[in-house]
């Protein structure tokens, strides 16, 4: 049989095969499929576990495309897992639970808790904290988070993230306007909470600098492309010092 779907309603991942609430299973291609057929995804009052990556990208669910909508059921109802990742695929240092490609416009992501995995970032040594954990990097005009919390997220320290005299850095939710005309990037009602922590077996060394955490930022490509249009309003971070 074949499902036919409505898209001018709610789209659910467990039409695709997501499952939600098994920290054993990887929720991630389910929620890309709805995302692909839909256009948006709907997700319940549930934990999903995100244990895989979308080819060559160091994101777990990519937002490709115009007009793409996840909408939890809120921040204390729907939480996404981003878990533990092969250290070798993909490759590099900094892991994005939701990322889209440049010059898209008008993506949504709203009403839930992303939990960034920080924790659970494991290298070849069995070693946590080596690569960075951000909740949200979206590229083009008019994206919109919303009512998101983000939790355990952090810097990583392994040798592709930061060279000698380079801190290591984690945008933790982040909307790029990429071009001289981008516009109309909106953060609001988000709260940032919980850092995740290194292991003592896995500290940098000693001389490692001091690494940069910018909890919310709307920005350009560069200093000339700032773009205009852009707010931060009504956000909360929660327990940081």
């Amino acid at each position: 049989w074949i499902r036919q779907v409505d898209v001018r309603g709610p789209a659910h991942a467990e039409w695709f095969g997501a499952r939600g609430n098994d920290s054993n299973y990887d929720d991630a291609p389910g929620i890309r499929a709805c995302l692909l057929k839909c256009g948006r995804v709907d997700l319940l009052a549930k934990a999903y576990y995100l244990r895989s990556a979308e080819a060559a990208a160091q994101v777990a669910i990519g937002l490709f495309a115009n007009n793409l909508v996840v909408s939890g059921q809120g921040i204390d109802k729907t939480t996404i897992r981003y878990r533990t990742l092969n250290p070798l695929s993909p490759s590099g240092p900094n892991f994005r639970a939701f990322s889209s490609a440049g010059g898209l416009q008008n993506i949504v992501v709203r009403d839930l808790t992303i939990d960034c995995g920080f924790n659970e970032s494991v290298n070849a040594l069995g070693q946590t904290g080596t690569r960075t954990r951000s909740a949200i990097h979206l590229y083009g005009q008019n994206h919109l988070g919303e009512r998101v919390k983000a939790i355990n997220f952090g810097v990583g320290y392994d040798s592709g993230h930061t060279g000698a005299d380079k801190p290591g850095e984690c945008f933790v939710i982040y909307l790029c306007m990429d071009s001289a005309a981008g516009q109309n990037g909106t953060i609001q009602d988000c709260v940032l909470t919980e850092p995740g922590t290194h292991t003592a077996a896995s500290l940098p060394p000693s001389n490692y600098p001091m690494p940069e955490i910018t909890g919310l930022q709307i920005t350009g490509t560069d200093a000339t492309k700032i773009g205009t249009g852009g707010r931060i309003v009504r956000n909360r971070i929660v327990g940081i010092v």
